[in-house]
């Protein structure tokens, strides 16, 4: 048997005797004087029709110049310089299908150019396709590991998906290529901010401004997290200097605008909260309410629409509450009740020391007068037992009434949280809040919630079934709407809660084992289609939350006072 030399895949032999194309016959009858002159001549060709297509592209006559290039063939490299300056011309227009196009030819006739994949990532970041764009970015920076820029883009992408420490990691390697880049340090900024990391989040914007003391993203980045973190002096200097800057570009104008606009508003609603919570009443916010600016009380169409597809109802979802309202049986609340819900419910310590100090607590009416300092953690279980104690005297506002709705909900999270002036108490959040535990929460835009909050009371809640349903669908729209800038869990679970007490049910308590149970449940309808979920996950949380709750109130009750 002859021996054959090892071929690529679809290679040619001239003495199998195939068939030559015209084209490749009269190109191998020349000799090498000849060939040389012909590669000459289609390098002629190809750079007149590169120049040619840049030429329409820099007119904009971007059909024209894909006709060109198609019309050239795909015979070199050269012309891959061309299909990417097509690309980048099409995005910049918003052509972002197309744009994918041109750089996918590009890749094909030069498919080791590390930028051409790059701009491939670009462009299907553009269209959503995040996965795909990380795999092409990271396909780039595997062509040229030596590029800063290629770095940058997976860091973007991974941040996008909300991989917070890898994103870190790719930006670092950016850095380490090519340092002082102010994009990329504002992006770790960015990354630190999400994870909650305010100190490390700040030395990063301020190394942007030392970079480019002008560079709005920064400014406005910085100014807005220090808005959120009570330092509002600074924080609205920043925010100002980052307006008056023509080149801001549209996105971070509309939320240094909007950031201002939330930080007069919730100034302008203290003094109604102070007097709201002295007179244990919600009309001094009824009252101040009414006259909220327009522009901050829009709402979340997608996330309205997103809620009502959770409650859709068929068999399955009541039949799942029916099984709720099974389990969780009406209960005779004894007297120690709040001090028992606030003390297992948020202080989470259950040794029979802790239960019976809290309940000595509540006995006195304060604190005991025993000289010890008490945790910040204590303070905010005497505040949590006071407004259980609270809840049952005060009239719930009328069913289509949205403002005292929102008052409603802003009065709770006061009483929660008035000892902790750093929370913003019963005022929501101006800028964007990240939650580091729970990336996947949607959450609602700051001048949106208020509205959004209006007509879920309003339009939605009327609609769930009282009870465990009514408890469930609390713990989400507080939880994922996201409304304040801290202690939306505490307000979730005490307005859950009294929920169930108003159906006339056991309150519900949920322990550390529960709270994980919740973050599952809500992080699955992320992962779901939502029209899987009925709320039914929630509604067997709130059933096991009150089971315990039962159970902790028959054992408490014998502790002697």
């Amino acid at each position: 048997m002859p021996r054959h030399r090892h071929r690529k895949p679809g290679a040619v032999r001239r003495n199998e005797g195939l068939p030559l194309t015209p084209r490749l016959e009269a190109y191998q009858s020349l000799d090498s004087s000849d060939r040389s002159k012909a590669a000459h001549a289609s390098e002629a060709r190809d750079e007149a029709c590169v120049q040619r297509a840049r030429a329409l592209i820099n007119g904009g006559q971007f059909d024209e110049a894909a006709a060109t290039l198609a019309a050239a063939g795909n015979r070199s490299p050269t012309l891959a310089g061309a299909w990417n300056g097509l690309g980048r011309a099409l995005f910049q227009s918003g052509k972002w299908d197309t744009a994918l196009d041109a750089f996918r030819r590009a890749s094909t006739l030069d498919p080791r150019d590390a930028s051409t994949w790059g701009n491939v990532a670009v462009a299907l970041a553009a269209l959503g396709r995040l996965d795909d764009a990380l795999a092409a970015a990271q396909f780039a920076v595997e062509l040229s590991p030596g590029v800063a820029a290629l770095h940058a883009n997976v860091g973007d992408l991974l941040y996008r998906l909300y991989r917070f420490d890898d994103a870190a990691l790719a930006l670092e390697r950016s850095l380490a290529l090519q340092p002082r880049v102010r994009e990329v340090l504002n992006k770790l900024g960015c990354i630190h901010r999400a994870q909650g990391q305010y100190a490390q989040a700040e030395v990063r914007f301020r190394a942007a401004l030392d970079v480019d003391p002008s560079f709005g993203p920064a400014l406005v980045n910085l100014g807005t997290q220090l808005l959120h973190l009570h330092r509002v002096a600074e924080g609205r200097r920043l925010v100002v200097a980052a307006l008056e800057d023509s080149r801001l570009q549209d996105e971070e104008r509309f939320e240094a605008e909007r950031a201002l606009a939330m930080l007069d508003w919730r100034e302008a609603m203290e003094p109604a909260i102070a007097s709201a919570l002295v007179q244990k009443s919600i009309a001094p916010l009824t009252a101040a309410l009414a006259s909220a600016p327009a522009s901050l009380v829009g709402s979340d169409a997608q996330w309205l629409a997103q809620f009502a597809v959770l409650i859709t109802r068929d068999d399955q979802g009541d039949k799942r509450i029916a099984i709720a309202r099974r389990d969780t049986v009406p209960t005779q609340l004894h007297a120690r009740w709040p001090a028992i819900e606030a003390h297992f419910a948020f202080h989470g310590a259950h040794s029979p020391v802790a239960v019976a100090r809290t309940l000595e607590w509540f006995d006195r009416g304060c604190p005991p007068a025993t000289g010890d300092a008490l945790s910040l953690a204590e303070v905010d279980l005497i505040h949590y037992a006071q407004a259980v104690d609270a809840a049952d005297a005060m009239a719930r506002p009328a069913a289509g009434d949205g403002v005292g709705w929102e008052a409603w909900t802003r009065f709770w999270h006061a009483a929660l949280t008035w000892h902790r002036p750093e929370l913003a108490p019963g005022t929501f959040k101006i800028a964007d809040n990240h939650i580091p535990t729970a990336p996947w929460v949607r959450k609602a835009p700051p001048d949106r919630v208020a509205g959004t909050l209006r007509q879920w009371w309003t339009g939605v809640y009327p609609r769930l079934h009282g009870g465990p349903c009514r408890a469930a669908g609390v713990i989400y729209l507080i939880f994922e709407l996201h409304g304040f800038s801290d202690g939306n869990g505490r307000l979730a679970r005490f307005l859950a809660s009294r929920e169930l007490a108003a159906a006339g049910l056991q309150p519900m308590v949920l322990s550390r084992p529960l709270l994980r149970r919740l973050r599952t449940d809500l992080a699955m309808v992320r992962a779901r289609a939502p029209e899987a979920f009925h709320l039914g996950e929630l509604m067997a949380l709130c059933a096991a939350g009150a089971a315990l709750g039962a159970e902790l109130s028959l054992s408490t009750a014998s502790i002697k006072r």
